[in-house]
């Protein structure tokens, strides 16, 4: 799992323009973890 937060972490941060995709991720990741 930490290795798709990095991945998701990675593409997006550089970008910082879709934070409401940086969000969506976090909730899918949130939710795969439960």
């Amino acid at each position: 799992m930490a290795y798709t937060a990095a991945r998701f972490g990675h593409v997006m941060f550089p970008e910082n323009v879709y934070e409401p995709a940086l969000k969506c991720a976090e909730l899918l990741i949130n939710g795969v973890g439960k």
